[in-house]
């Protein structure tokens, strides 16, 4: 293996040369550069398996050269040298493909063979891997349901531990989150993806296993080699990274986003696996890594606005309502899982409307709007989530329409003069003198085509405003019927209660506190 030391200190980099020409049990030919410049010059006059390099350097330093090489020299491993106060270099090189990292201070032949040991290792798995992918299927599904069992409280941690081999010495648990760019042509090998993360784990000596989720995911659980909160943390970017190249290399799949947690003694691995679902998810929704809120905060007084507008046909006034408190969620960052919820609870109030028309070959459009409301318990974006509202709402308002269209002009043009009139002064000879046309067969075809006559439709409108005013005022009784379209109230009290069976001020009482409750 042809070794490169970078480092601009004579002294420190003979003895690093020095501690590897002591390893005897590795064929080393060392080299060395007192800078990331004079180190390009030497990868491209001949073959580098391994580059040793410091962080700051003159004239180009470590971070500069790791990003050289991984772009013009992809095969050449690279590991850093660092000091106590370099952790955040020491993290964006990992980041970059640093395969480690190795403190200056505490520079030991145990910390190089160690490094060498994981070079030959990773030269190893590609090597397996340039050969084909050929995952164990039953492994990866016993550990798949091992976890589901875990997070269902139907094992232990201890079980847990035992059927992923989880080191029971171990310091700590890492859990890493990886999503794979989704692949609309085709469909993701997660099991390949899973088959890449075992075997990383492996060329880096450490101890776990790796799961699909959800599709397009992998989760690792592994146990940490380090009890230094740091540390931990640099190993599970640098796996990261590690995994980030893999997946690039071997399955042309980049990875969208990543996040890990580090599980310490005392701390529950159940509550934070689900956390670390949680904010995948979250991330995966939003695009970025946001603080989401459990709730919508107003999502009752939501509720009432659209189920009122809907009681009251006001149908574009209800469709723009559902629009904006789908917006006001995305706004506050509500979580993926709540704000689903709570948007086909407001997607079935659309559904629950009856429009009161013959619905003659509909059937279709009505069954469309079921698959509609199934698409939004897929939606795994912001984006897809805006686009299945949309698809929902543009096929709601279009059935709409679509029974309309299939009434005679003149009973239409009778509905919308009932819709923006009923608080006034109706009667049937008004009507048929406004859309012009024979008393009598007004009637029937009225008849024929709602399945209710005149009277009966215009009572069921202003019955239905009534209803909403007194759930939703203070208003007198008298007042509410006025702005009804009942003149009188006794006749009012009549009709509301033909209709519910209850007079208007027992339905206020039970409607107004429901709606305070809610």
């Amino acid at each position: 293996m042809n070794v490169l030391i970078v480092e601009d200190d004579t002294m420190l980099r003979s003895w690093l040369s020095m501690l590897l020409s002591s390893l005897s049990d590795y064929q080393l030919r060392i080299h060395e550069a007192q800078d990331g410049l004079d180190a390009l010059e030497i990868c491209r006059r001949m073959p580098v398996e391994l580059v040793i390099t410091d962080i700051k350097m003159p004239r180009m330093d470590g971070l500069q050269l790791i990003q050289c090489l991984k772009k013009d020299f992809p095969e050449i491993r690279t590991a850093v040298l660092s000091s106590f106060d370099d952790f955040s270099f020491v993290k964006a090189a990992l980041q970059y493909g640093a395969l480690d990292y190795i403190l200056k201070a505490e520079m030991t032949v145990k910390d190089l063979s160690q490094l060498l040991d994981k070079v030959q290792n990773d030269f190893q798995i590609e090597h397996i891997l340039a050969k084909g992918i050929f995952p164990d299927y039953r492994s990866v599904l016993n550990a798949q349901k091992a976890i589901a069992d875990f997070l269902s409280s139907e094992k232990t941690e201890d079980q847990l531990r035992e059927e992923l081999s989880l080191p029971d010495g171990a310091p700590g648990l890492a859990i890493l989150f990886l999503h794979l760019q989704d692949r609309p042509d085709v469909d993701i090998p997660i099991f390949e993806a899973a088959d890449i993360c075992e075997k990383t784990l492996f060329s880096e000596s450490l101890y776990g296993a790796a799961v699909p989720y959800r599709g397009e995911n992998c989760m690792l659980l592994y146990g940490c080699t380090d009890s230094v909160p740091e540390f931990q943390q640099m190993e599970a970017i640098k796996l990261i990274s590690l995994l980030e190249n893999n997946f690039q290399k071997y399955l042309n799949l980049p990875v969208t986003f990543s996040l890990y947690r580090l599980c310490r003694h005392g701390m529950n691995l159940r509550s934070l696996l689900n956390e670390v679902y949680k904010s995948a998810a979250c991330q995966q929704y939003y695009g970025a890594e946001v603080k989401c809120t459990d709730t919508l905060s107003d999502f009752s007084g939501w509720k009432t606005r659209i189920r009122r507008s809907l009681e009251t046909n006001c149908f574009q006034q209800a469709a723009s309502q559902l629009r904006d408190c789908m917006n006001e969620a995305h706004r506050l960052h509500v979580v993926p899982e709540t704000l689903q919820a709570n948007l086909l609870v407001l997607l079935n109030l659309f559904l629950a409307v009856r429009v009161h028309v013959k619905e003659q070959g509909l059937a279709a459009e009505q069954e469309s709007l079921h698959t509609l409301l199934t698409d939004v318990t897929h939606a795994e974006t912001q984006e897809a989530m805006e686009t299945c509202i949309g698809n929902f709402l543009t096929t709601f308002l279009l059935l709409l329409n679509q029974v309309k269209l299939g009434l005679s002009p003149a009973i239409r043009e009778a509905l919308d003069y009932v819709d923006q009139h009923y608080a006034e002064k109706i009667s049937l000879d008004s009507i048929v003198g406004h859309v012009f046309i024979n008393r009598s067969y007004f009637c029937q075809l009225f008849k024929k085509e709602i399945g209710l006559t005149f009277g009966d439709y215009l009572e069921r409108v202003r019955i239905e405003n009534a209803k909403r005013l007194l759930a939703s005022t203070n208003l007198p009784i008298l007042a509410v019927a006025e702005q009804s379209g009942f003149s009188n109230q006794a006749y009012f009290t009549k009709v509301f209660k033909k209709c519910t069976d209850v007079n208007p001020f027992r339905y206020r009482r039970i409607h107004a506190h429901h709606e305070q409750d809610k």
